[in-house]
């Protein structure tokens, strides 16, 4: 399966342009918006930031809109006509975009995802999130680059109001030092949305915590009334990754709570049934 998607954006749009299976798009629609990301935050600002930028926010977010009802619809709804609609919606939103895709791409091959073969995981994900999604107000919804974009569109999915940012802090591939942003982006269209709301941070795996950590602390300065952090799955042992994270307390964080998830406002942690491997929220406050 990988073979579908690990490929350079140019392959990636004709293979999408011609392919009807929603299996398959899944991974190929999450490849597309990785090189096209990754692209805008390495790319050198033209002569005209500004208006590159407007085209590039409008791209990202036709884009991410529709992936937000295809991903929405793959792991919730059961209508064949409705993940029909969604499926057309989020092809003509990529293809639509074609110009501005290759114009701004990263020059790479899309890189394998640890969620590509998850898809259990994603569906205990999805589950446990809209079960618990009256408990955690939300107003923004922020994906660490690349890995977090399908769990974030399927909790835009349940949060309808919620508005959507990206970062990226790829230490293994990119061997980032730092959390980056498009290079046109204004600092106001993710601090906008962060200062004062209430925000969740999701991610796909959790394995050293460097990502979290690093990520929650950058937004963290902007101030927001409260940051929930999410993810997939864990890599390791139920003990050994309880106390990784309790290693990676950082000064917001005033307790940890392993047993009563949803209820504290600290730390999150619970084993869900017939579940292989665990959800986690963390919750920072100042």
């Amino acid at each position: 399966m990988s073979q579908e998607y690990e490929q350079p954006i140019e392959v990636l749009l004709s293979r999408i342009e011609n392919q009807p299976e929603p299996s398959i798009l899944r991974n190929q629609f999450i490849a597309v918006l990785q090189l096209y990301y990754d692209g805008l935050v390495d790319r050198k600002p033209g002569h005209e930031p500004g208006k590159e930028w407007i085209e590039q926010r409008d791209t990202l977010e036709d884009i991410c809109l529709a992936y937000k009802d295809f991903f929405g619809n793959y792991y919730f709804e059961k209508s064949s006509e409705n993940m029909k609609r969604a499926t057309a919606r989020a092809k003509d939103a990529v293809l639509g975009h074609r110009e501005e895709l290759l114009l701004y791409k990263s020059g790479s091959s899309a890189k394998m995802r640890h969620l590509s073969f998850a898809e259990d995981d994603m569906k205990n994900f999805s589950e446990l999130i809209r079960l618990n999604a009256s408990r955690i107000p939300l107003d923004t919804i922020v994906a660490i680059s690349s890995g977090g974009f399908e769990p974030a569109f399927v909790a835009m999915h349940l949060y309808d109001k919620a508005s959507f940012r990206a970062v990226r802090y790829s230490h293994n591939h990119f061997s980032d030092s730092k959390v980056l942003l498009p290079k046109n982006q204004p600092a106001d269209y993710l601090k906008d949305e962060i200062t004062g709301r209430n925000v969740l941070l999701v991610d796909d795996v959790l394995a050293t915590g460097e990502s979290f950590m690093e990520v929650s602390s950058y937004l963290s300065e902007m101030m927001p009334k409260k940051l929930t952090c999410a993810v997939v799955y864990l890599m390791g042992i139920e003990d050994e990754l309880y106390y990784k994270i309790k290693r990676l307390r950082s000064p917001q964080v005033k307790e940890l709570n392993r047993e009563s998830p949803f209820e504290s406002e600290t730390f999150f942690f619970t084993m869900c049934k017939n579940q292989r491997r665990p959800l986690h929220f963390m919750t920072l406050k100042r």
